[in-house]
């Protein structure tokens, strides 16, 4: 499995489309980055795409747009999220529909040291 690579261009527009909330960090994932609110994942980058997780509600109307993809690294689709190119224009309107979803959900435990 080739996993895509982003730029620097990329992770600082990542970065930039993250909230700036107490509760939300920003780590490296598969040398990637993802956000996380309370230790689950809201969104992640993935090359030059960016993909959100959302209630079902929000992913169809999600899938609505022209640019909207499922998204599936390594060929596994991830039911509960969407992708985007990383430059597409409105992407705000989906950080905030998937920050207040996964706000919602049960904290994730910290994982014990190896």
């Amino acid at each position: 499995m080739e996993v895509p690579r982003p730029t620097q261009e990329s992770k600082d527009a990542f970065r930039a489309l993250v909230p700036a909330a107490p509760t939300v960090t920003v780590r490296a994932m598969f040398a990637n980055l993802a956000a996380f609110v309370n230790g689950n994942m809201f969104m992640a980058l993935y090359g030059d795409q960016v993909a959100f997780k959302m209630d079902a509600a929000a992913l169809e109307r999600a899938m609505t747009r022209a640019d909207a993809e499922t998204f599936g690294p390594a060929g596994r689709t991830m039911r509960e999220y969407v992708a985007f190119p990383l430059a597409a224009a409105g992407l705000d309107e989906w950080v905030e529909a998937s920050l207040g979803y996964v706000a919602t959900l049960p904290p994730k435990a910290p994982r014990a040291p190896r």
